[in-house]
């Protein structure tokens, strides 16, 4: 039981935040958000540039890809060959 009681105990210690400057920067961010203060409006619209980023990046991959695909398919085509 006292094994247990540890275990929970060093759990509650643990506090990310004191850890990680990231995590530490977001839970700052999220306790004094002000609705509609410009701030988080440029974290939005910051958030969803990324996102857009990350989208156009793995298009271009999904384009290259069936690129590659249909390249390969048409080079795989049989010819006839006459034998003597």
């Amino acid at each position: 039981m006292s094994k247990k009681k540890e275990e929970t105990t060093a759990e509650e210690e643990f506090q990310p935040d004191l850890y990680c400057p990231f995590c530490f920067f977001l839970k700052t961010v999220k306790e004094s958000k002000v609705k509609h203060s410009e701030f988080c409006n440029h974290i939005y619209n910051a958030q969803i540039e990324l996102l857009q980023a990350f989208k156009s990046l793995i298009d271009a991959r999904i384009s290259a890809l069936e690129k590659k695909k249909t390249s390969a398919s048409r080079s795989k085509k049989a010819t006839k060959i006459e034998v003597e």
